[in-house]
């Protein structure tokens, strides 16, 4: 049997979200463990924001995080125009492009500050909407996953901090790389099998008893 190629995620993410991308890979690796019997390599990378190459490997996924942008003061039309130039140069290349959006959630919202982030979150993550539309990358809706379940119930905010919200977000980010990214090199066949064992987001709980039971 020829082994498989390789799965790369190149992650340009805020350093919180590095629990959410490896609880992913895991995620990942355990799905096409079950679709297939075989194990499956999956690379996690991580990249300063601007650095990742626009690779053109079989099995490229690159993910970027909207999470940097939230405490900038840099002007939103200037973040905007810097996000569509870096969209643009990586649509160059043949690797997918995964967005993910920040949850609008955070323990101080009600304070001038707190609702001054929010807003901006809740302006970014409409960017991700029209940037997705305007330029094919793919929206990996960690607000829309969190506002389901419920910031209370996960016990976490905007940073995703938590093993609970790692595993959600984890799972977020799977489903959108099974549906949207592995074409060229994991059969149509495999990515069905491995999305069923993942499950929907409404079986979340079977996923996160199943990880934490071995984790």
């Amino acid at each position: 049997m020829t082994s498989p190629t390789p799965i790369r995620i190149e992650a340009e993410v805020d350093a919180c979200e590095h629990p959410a991308m490896l609880a992913g890979a895991q995620q990942l690796a355990q799905a096409l463990n079950a679709a297939t019997g075989a194990d499956w390599p999956i690379q996690l990378r991580y990249w300063e924001p601007g650095t990742a190459p626009a690779t053109s490997e079989p099995g490229s996924v690159i993910v970027l995080s909207l999470l940097p942008d939230v405490d900038s003061e840099e002007p939103f039309a200037e973040t905007e125009a810097r996000w569509r130039a870096r969209l643009a140069q990586l649509a160059k290349g043949a690797a997918p492009v995964l967005i993910f959006t920040v949850f609008r959630s955070l323990a101080d919202r009600r304070s001038p500050d707190g609702f001054e982030r929010v807003e901006r979150i809740r302006r970014l993550d409409r960017m991700a909407a029209d940037l997705s539309h305007d330029l094919g990358a793919t929206v990996v809706d960690i607000d829309r996953a969190f506002a389901h379940i419920g910031g209370r119930v996960l016990r976490t905010d905007y940073r995703l901090s938590g093993r609970l919200a790692a595993e959600v977000a984890g799972h977020t980010l799977v489903l959108c790389i099974l549906s949207l990214a592995l074409d060229d090199v994991v059969s149509p066949e495999v990515q069905d099998r491995a999305r069923t064992f993942q499950g929907s987001l409404r079986e979340i709980n079977k996923l996160v008893s199943r990880r934490l039971a071995v984790g």
